[in-house]
């Protein structure tokens, strides 16, 4: 949440991602992130949608990924979280509504 909107003097946009888990491919070189839930996605969306606007002056807002089933990164219904990744994907941009759009 912290990062600049520059790298090196070029733009860059922001993004967001509900979890990272590239061990199963990379072994001990890999990246893992813990935690991850629909409730901590949501809020985590919300607040880089809204940085994107404010920050960034950007309309652009990258999620990776949308079927990245190997790596647990994906937005589609599975059984144990049904469909609430996608509802805080609709809640995230409902609460950003006054964002969208704003520079």
């Amino acid at each position: 949440m912290n990062r600049s909107p520059h790298r090196a003097g070029e733009m860059i946009f922001p993004g967001a991602f509900v979890n990272w888990d590239n061990t199963p491919r990379l072994g001990a070189n890999g990246q893992s992130s813990m935690g991850a839930s629909p409730r901590k996605f949501g809020w985590y969306l919300a607040r880089q949608i809204e940085r994107a606007s404010r920050l960034y002056r950007s309309e652009f807002l990258f999620i990776n990924a949308w079927n990245e089933w190997a790596e647990g990164a994906y937005l589609e219904p599975d059984r144990h979280h049904g469909y609430q990744y996608l509802k805080a994907v609709k809640s995230a941009l409902e609460a950003s509504a006054g964002y969208i759009g704003r520079k």
